[in-house]
Parts: structure tokens; sequence; C-alpha cells
């Protein structure tokens, strides 16, 4: 079995991790710097490469996907499921894992509990709700993850409103809850780990528990974090990341992540080629049948 990890040129300490304990479980494993790949497109098909190597010849891949080769990502997620190859994340994830803009539609249109959220082009189309919006309130922009700041009055809202829209971008402002407890929380499949402002282990119950399998479910990622806050009406989500740094959940669960990832990636991959010998051989079947 072979596995394929995309990943940023400077390698974290999470994508070293990968690296090293993904030899215990894969026949081979090849690392892909996001910025040194390309893909071909020619009699119909499309095909990424790394060099020389055709990574359509790997059976897993593990997506450690930035936000500056989303785009990108979104492309190559998309050849590797269309060539039956097993992916933790749908390339419709890497969307919404990227976009703050769009992942708070997506998952409210879908059932799921997130804070009241304003959407806007600009400050005249905010002008009627910022008299009103209870303050403090957390501004963000829709492409940038660390792009956040607290408002906390009208006025102060309008100078950085003014200010943002010579970036040309959307403006996005969402209420803030009292007494709100703030998690991290990372998913592997059905195994779910909490941390309280990123540093206590906190214990999901069975009804957060279901909002964060619902969010999984709708963006269709076996693995991420998500990031919430755990009110007194339960839990609301704020955003999704699809290339969590795992490094911080390690240590406070005193676990592997990475191994905890790779024994996930193994079970699926066997499960997928699995899928794939039976789904030929019915395929096979078909057409030989009269008609």
């Amino acid at each position: 079995m072979k596995l394929c990890i995309l990943g940023p040129k400077e390698r974290t300490e999470t994508e070293i991790q990968f690296l090293e304990n993904a030899k215990k479980y894969f026949d081979k494993v090849l690392y892909v710097p996001m910025s040194n790949m390309r893909i071909e497109s020619k009699n119909g098909q499309s095909i990424p490469y790394y060099k020389d190597t055709n990574l359509l010849g790997f059976d897993v891949i593990l997506p450690r996907i930035t936000r500056k080769y989303s785009d990108a990502g979104y492309v190559l997620v998309k050849l590797f499921e269309d060539n039956a190859k097993y992916i933790p994340v749908k390339y419709s994830s890497i969307v919404f894992g990227y976009n703050e803009f769009l992942t708070p539609i997506y998952l409210s249109e879908h059932g799921i509990p997130m804070p009241h959220t304003y959407f806007a082009l600009s400050r005249v189309a905010l002008d009627r709700i910022l008299p009103t919006l209870k303050y403090p309130a957390l501004l963000k922009l829709p492409y940038e993850k660390r792009g956040r700041m607290i408002i906390d009055s009208e006025s102060s809202a309008k100078g950085i409103i003014d200010t943002i829209q010579q970036f040309g971008q959307p403006i996005i402002i969402q209420e803030m809850i009292e007494n709100s407890i703030g998690l991290s929380i990372l998913v592997v499949s059905d195994k779910m780990y909490a941390l309280k402002n990123k540093d206590k282990v906190y214990r999901l119950n069975e009804k957060d528990r279901e909002v964060v399998s619902n969010v999984v479910r709708v963006l269709g990622t076996s693995i991420c974090q998500i990031n919430a806050l755990k009110t007194s009406s339960g839990l609301m989500i704020l955003g999704v990341d699809i290339c969590p740094n795992i490094v911080g959940f390690s240590e406070k669960f005193n676990e592997d992540m990475t191994e905890v990832i790779l024994k996930h990636l193994k079970e699926r991959t066997e499960m997928h080629g699995e899928k794939n010998i039976v789904t030929r051989f019915l395929k096979w079947i078909d057409l030989g049948m009269p008609k």
C-alpha cells in the first residue's frame, strides 16, 4: 500500500511526525510539496505529477493543504476522487474549510447550530444593523483564518470596516456569546478529542458529539479540526480546519495523533480497495449479461 502526503514546502512538526510514523503502516511513503508538483491534461485525462512520478499510482492521499494552495488542492482532491483513490476529505470540503464566508452559510443550511452571523460587501450594507448589534462582536475576513478582531462599539466597528473595505473583501460579523467556552475538537473518524481554550482536555457529552458528527457528515471529511463554543444552549460551531495542527492534541491527550490518523488511513484504504474490487466485478458481470 502506497501513501502520498501533500503538504507545504516548509514542513511543520506535524508533517515530520507523519513521515516518520507512516513507514510503519505503508510500504511506500512520498511527501510532495504542493509548490513542486504539476498537473498535465492531455487526451481527455488530467494527471498530477511530482517530478516524473504519476501520483495516481498511490493508493491513499493525505492532504495537508494550506490556504495558499486551496485552489490547486480543490482540483487535486477532485482528481484523486475521480480516479478512485482513497482520500479522507471530499473536494468540496477544501472550499468550505478555507472560506469564512461560505462555511457558516453552508453549515447553517444543513441545520448546524452557529452564532448569529452577518455577511456584507460594504459598510453601507451593515449600517442598519450596527446600532443594534450586541457588542462586543467578532469581525472576520472571509479568506483569512487570522483576520479576526473584536469590535466593542458601533464607532469602532465603522472605523475598522472602513479600513477593511480598502482591501476589497466582504465583511463578516459574528455575535459573541457570553459565558461560553471555546473548544477545539480534533476528529478522526468516530473519535473526538476536545480541548478547552486549547490547553485543557474537555469531555464532550452525547449531544455535543452528535453536533460534531453532523458537521463531519455534511462536509464529507473524516479528519478535521472543528472550532466551537460550548454555550448554555449547547454546542455552536465557529469554523472548520481541514489541516489541523495536531501537536497540541498529542501533548494534552498523551497519545500520538499522527499514529491515530495513520491507522485510520490504513484501515479505510483497505476497505476502499475491497469496495473497488467488488464494484469492478459487478460491472464486469453487468457487461457480460445479455441485453
